[in-house]
């Protein structure tokens, strides 16, 4: 169990430099529109591995392979900075981009989840 703790921690901790490094890429940190990339960008991946690592049979992926999945979405998502980042556009007047960037997040959002879901059915597919 200690194990698998530690594991948690070490994906949570590298799924936070990894969300940290794309916040400092300018290509993904300028916001586009309504979109603010660096975060629907992150939070994607992280619905994507959330969603994989729930599929995951537990016969099919040892504990401490899971562990890490669940520390590394964890670690990579940024559902706190995408509430400020609506909450921010909201405070400035901008109403609709804040509809486009919540519509479009949460779309992408639950779909990679989905998408991650099914391509852990098909790897343990006989």
């Amino acid at each position: 169990m200690v194990i698998e703790y530690l594991v948690f921690a070490i994906g949570s901790g590298l799924g936070g430099m990894f969300r940290y490094a794309i916040s400092l890429d300018p290509l993904f940190r300028q916001a586009h529109g309504a979109i603010i990339l660096d975060t629907v960008l992150v939070n994607t991946i992280g619905s994507f591995v959330a969603g994989f690592t729930a599929s995951l049979s537990t016969r099919a992926v040892i504990a401490e392979t899971r562990s890490f999945l669940i520390g590394f979405a964890g670690g990579v998502t940024t559902y706190s900075a995408f509430s400020l980042e609506a909450l921010h556009m909201l405070h400035s007047g901008h109403w609709f981009n804040t509809l486009v960037f919540v519509m479009f997040s949460v779309t992408a959002y639950v779909a990679s989840a989905f998408a991650g879901f099914v391509a852990a059915d098909h790897l343990e597919a006989p």
